[in-house]
Parts: C-alpha cells; sequence; structure tokens
C-alpha cells in the first residue's frame, strides 16, 4: 500500500512542476491580495466569507509543501519495512 501512496504523491509533485501549475500558484496570489483588505468589511458574513477564501488559497498554495512532507514521511516508513 505505501508504494502506491509514494506513486500518488510523486505524480502530484509532478503535476506541480507544470506551467499549469504555476499559472494557478499565481491567480491564488493575486486574489489574497486582492482579498488581503479587510477594512471594506460590512458585516460578519463577508467576514467569514473573506475568511474562507482566505482559507482555501492558502491551502492549495501550500500543496507542495505538504505533498513533500507526505512524501517524506512515506518514504522513511518504507524504508523501516
Amino acid at each position: 500500500m505505501n508504494e502506491a501512496h509514494i506513486e500518488h504523491y510523486e505524480k502530484i509533485q509532478e503535476m506541480l512542476m507544470t506551467d499549469g501549475w504555476k499559472n494557478v500558484e499565481k491567480e491564488l496570489s493575486e486574489l489574497i491580495e486582492a482579498i488581503g483588505s479587510i477594512e471594506a468589511v460590512k458585516n460578519s458574513d463577508e467576514l467569514f466569507y473573506k475568511k474562507g477564501q482566505l482559507n482555501i488559497a492558502n491551502l492549495i498554495l501550500n500543496l507542495p509543501h505538504t505533498v513533500d512532507s507526505a512524501l517524506d514521511v512515506l518514504k522513511e516508513d518504507s524504508q523501516d519495512d
């Protein structure tokens, strides 16, 4: 099962090296910059909406680090077996 997980994360790493992914990162960074200011927020619903947007954008932007960490753990575990 570990080999299947390793292959899964290695495929994600390959995807993260594409120009398409770099475009996604650029778009999300621009979105975060546009959302960043909360001075114009009119109510708590709008504030929570912006918070959700930022959380999702940051989750996606952190995917490379998440994948690298998961792959390191899986590879260490497979060496222990």
